[in-house]
């Protein structure tokens, strides 16, 4: 009798500096890595879309993809997401979520794509029934799937970064989803902080004093880093862990910053948290050789995004 095909699954993750590719298989018993690609692109080549577009094209057909329906993700910054009160699901509801946008955004709704999804209850909620509202605007839609289709592929899911990496956490450190955890992940620009409890999502913050570091040069100044730490810390418990004083917190670190163990242990030290390096193939197969080379190793961090939206089947 035949076997049946393993399923196929795509997962790209864009950013300004860089762009990582997962191509993932899934059989009924194990989900195997079968294509890894990252590719760094020149400062400011963003702004050069034919550039931009050409460097990507490069790194998908170099990896030799099987499939063309690709996950990719919108960025959080720049959409709503927030949690609101579950009302009953009448004729009004969608009326009632327009309200909520428009009363968080203070500008008309018609402009976003909106949807939700109800909030599983937690031992520490109050009783109340949520959900979780999302608005995206709807020109960054059709920006991404524009990129998507200029790359010859097809948008199969449009996902956020925050339930990228969530995902992510949830596949390969299910140990630690009873518990507080912080997932960070530290990217040029773009360094992004998601509270989760009992595998939860509680809310998310960007810490934008990072904004201008530059994470993918080969190293960083011991005064850089403990600058870094100091600022990282200090935004965390202003605007993330204001609540969290009681309970022990785990962070997971991935993106470009990850790789520098001594941000890592400061950030542990000073948070007295636990701190783990995230390692987005800890569940998923890897050839033996591959993953027992360092190479591996100090990119594997890198690719939580990207893995997160290639377990999107």
């Amino acid at each position: 009798m035949a076997k049946n095909k393993p399923k196929i699954t795509l997962g790209l993750d864009i950013l300004d500096s860089s762009v990582r590719l997962i191509q993932l298989e899934h059989n009924e018993t194990h989900t195997h890595l079968s294509k890894l690609g990252i590719k760094p692109l020149e400062e400011n080549s963003a702004k050069d879309a034919k550039e931009w577009t050409h460097n990507i094209l490069n790194l998908i057909d170099s990896c030799g993809i099987s499939t063309r329906l690709v996950a990719t993700y919108l960025p959080a910054r720049g959409l709503l997401l927030t949690k609101i009160p579950l009302t009953e699901k009448s004729q009004d509801f969608k009326d009632y979520l327009i309200w909520e946008v428009e009363q968080h955004l203070l500008k008309s709704a018609s402009n976003y794509t909106l949807d939700f999804f109800e909030v599983p209850r937690s031992s520490s909620d109050n009783g109340h029934q949520e959900i979780l509202l999302v608005a995206a605007p709807k020109k960054d839609i059709i920006q991404r799937k524009n990129i998507i289709r200029d790359l010859n592929l097809q948008a199969g899911v449009l996902d956020l970064d925050i339930f990228a990496l969530i995902n992510a956490f949830e596949w390969n450190y299910r140990e630690l989803i009873s518990g507080t955890n912080v997932l960070i992940n530290l990217e040029d620009s773009a360094t992004l902080a998601v509270l989760l409890s009992e595998g939860h999502y509680v809310r998310h913050h960007h810490i934008h004093s990072l904004e201008k570091i530059n994470f993918s040069k080969p190293s960083i100044s011991s005064e850089d880093i403990s600058k870094l730490a100091t600022d990282i810390c200090r935004d965390l418990k202003e605007n993330l862990l204001m609540e969290q004083s009681q309970n022990k917190t785990t962070l997971l670190l991935s993106g470009e910053g990850a790789r520098f163990s001594s941000l890592t242990d400061q950030i542990g030290q000073r948070l007295d948290a636990q701190i783990i390096t995230a390692n987005p193939f800890k569940n998923i197969n890897v050839d033996p050789e591959m993953a027992a080379q360092e190479e591996f190793k100090k990119i594997a961090p890198l690719c939580m995004a990207a893995v997160g939206l290639a377990l999107r089947r």
